[in-house]
C-alpha cells in the first residue's frame, strides 16, 4: 500500500496532459476559454471532437502531451537531485521529501537564531 501515491501518478498523469494538452489547442488555436463550456457546452463539445478526430490534430495533441510529460519527469528529477544537496531534506522509503528534525527548533526561541 506504500506505492499507492506512485503507481497513480502513472496511472493519472498521461490522461491529465492529454486533457491539457487538448485545452491548450482548444485555448489558442479555436480561442475558446473556460467560460465557454458553461456558456457554448455545443461548440466545446463539437472543436474537442473536430481535435479528436482529424489525425493531425491528434498527432499534434498527443506530441505536446508527451512534451508536457518528459518537462514534468525533468522537473521532478532536478528537484530531487537539489533537494539530496540540502541538509536536513530528507526522503522515505516512498521516495517523499521531508525535513530533518535536526534543522527544526525543538520550542520557540530554541534554534539556531536565538538569542540565548
Amino acid at each position: 500500500m506504500a506505492t499507492v501515491g506512485a503507481d497513480a501518478v502513472y496511472w493519472v498523469a498521461p490522461p491529465l496532459f492529454f486533457v491539457t494538452s487538448l485545452g491548450v489547442y482548444l485555448g489558442l488555436i479555436e480561442r475558446l476559454n473556460s467560460w465557454n463550456v458553461v456558456n457554448r457546452p455545443q461548440q466545446v463539445w463539437r472543436e474537442a471532437l473536430y481535435a479528436l478526430r482529424s489525425h493531425t490534430l491528434l498527432f499534434s495533441i498527443m506530441v505536446f502531451a508527451a512534451l508536457l510529460w518528459a518537462l514534468y519527469k525533468a522537473v521532478d528529477i532536478w528537484v530531487d537531485g537539489v533537494a539530496e544537496r540540502i541538509p536536513g531534506i530528507k526522503k522515505d522509503q516512498r521516495g517523499h521529501l521531508h525535513r530533518s528534525l535536526a534543522v527544526q527548533p525543538i520550542m520557540e526561541g530554541q534554534g539556531a537564531y536565538s538569542s540565548c
